[in-house]
């Protein structure tokens, strides 16, 4: 099961302080892991405190004068590891700044860059702040981008295209293996658009995102009007890479590091339609199979696979030029959305 916060603390302060703001935050529809809640006779308390640290967006910790107390085992393995995940909220809790640095000078140390809240600010003030960090992920459509944000973080840029696309198409109602149409990329769901770009921006440090790719195509002459000018997503795709000497790449072609120039990713799954329009080979190539039966002479033979190989080159072409008009017009309506 999956969590939005791990309620770090030291058990003297559960009565003074953390049974309220567990109670808080469960009235505001948060998923809270607490130990009072999650642990059981019998349990693996270090099993169970990982699976919970694992299991949940961010962590709450309550630093106090108890929380690094020397005997604190508990408490110092799960404050290292959400320092390590850097999903730490921390709160000073009946301690100030300066004296929590002249007491626990090493822990300082590691979280001093770190934003603190304090208690005295009041539960309800920390509840407020922890909706502007946390919702940031909060998806209308109950979709969890748990996954995406984790790959971005690990750079895993091929792996988080293709799974922006399983969560933009989610997000329009339909299946994997589906495609968008125009409306649905200009009209896309605006909560679901400003996560998604908000963590391509965020972890490729503002090379990647729509937002940058947005930024790219009006300096270009595009407009966000929805409408595909030709001229202005030429010169789009020139600068993000996608259109190298005039030609536009194959999927394959495809750069996932941050080697690309400035908005080459995330394509949005647009990649995999690029490669994907039907085959008409395969009916030619049955025709064929009864044909060759007929066509015993080799001259005859020669002709009709020549002639099928122009047929079916000029049906490949005429096709794929089809195709990617409408691929195109898609990008521009994405590219135009109020929300980027």
């Amino acid at each position: 099961m999956s969590h939005d916060i791990f309620l770090s603390h030291a058990s003297e302060d559960k009565e003074t302080f953390v049974e309220k703001l567990y109670k808080k935050l469960t009235e505001a529809k948060y998923k809270i892991w607490y130990d009072k809640q999650e642990l059981y006779w019998g349990d693996n308390l270090k099993v169970k405190i990982r699976e919970g640290l694992k299991a949940s967006d961010y962590g709450i910790v309550v630093i106090s004068n108890n929380y690094f107390a020397k005997h604190k085992e508990w408490t110092f393995m799960e404050f290292n590891q959400i320092l390590e995940n850097e999903k730490m909220l921390a709160i000073l809790h009946g301690i100030d700044m300066q004296t929590f640095r002249n007491r626990y000078p090493k822990e300082h140390e590691q979280i001093k860059n770190w934003m603190a809240i304090s208690s005295d600010e009041g539960i309800d003030n920390i509840v407020r702040h922890a909706k502007i960090k946390i919702d940031k992920l909060k998806s209308e459509k109950d979709i969890d981008y748990t996954r995406l944000r984790d790959l971005l973080a690990a750079k895993k840029w091929k792996e988080a295209d293709q799974e922006t696309y399983r969560v933009m198409i989610k997000a329009v109602g339909k299946e994997d293996g589906d495609y968008f149409d125009e409306d649905e990329f200009l009209n896309f769901p605006c909560t679901e658009l400003r996560i998604i770009n908000g963590l391509w921006v965020k972890y490729s440090n503002g090379r990647f995102g729509f937002s940058v790719q947005k930024e790219i195509y009006l300096s270009v002459g595009g407009k966000a009007d929805g409408k595909y000018y030709q001229k202005a997503w030429e010169k789009f795709g020139d600068r993000v890479g996608w259109r190298v000497a005039s030609s536009w790449i194959s999927c394959s072609e495809v750069t996932f590091d941050t080697s690309a120039p400035r908005g080459h990713l995330p394509v949005w799954g647009l990649e995999s339609e690029m490669g994907s329009y039907p085959s008409i080979l395969t009916n030619w190539e049955k025709v064929g199979l009864a044909i060759n039966a007929v066509l015993r002479p080799s001259f005859w033979k020669v002709l009709y696979v020549i002639y099928i190989g122009l047929k079916e080159d000029s049906l490949r072409n005429r096709w794929r030029e089809i195709e990617t008009k409408k691929l195109f017009k898609r990008g521009c309506s994405l590219l135009s959305h109020q929300d980027l």
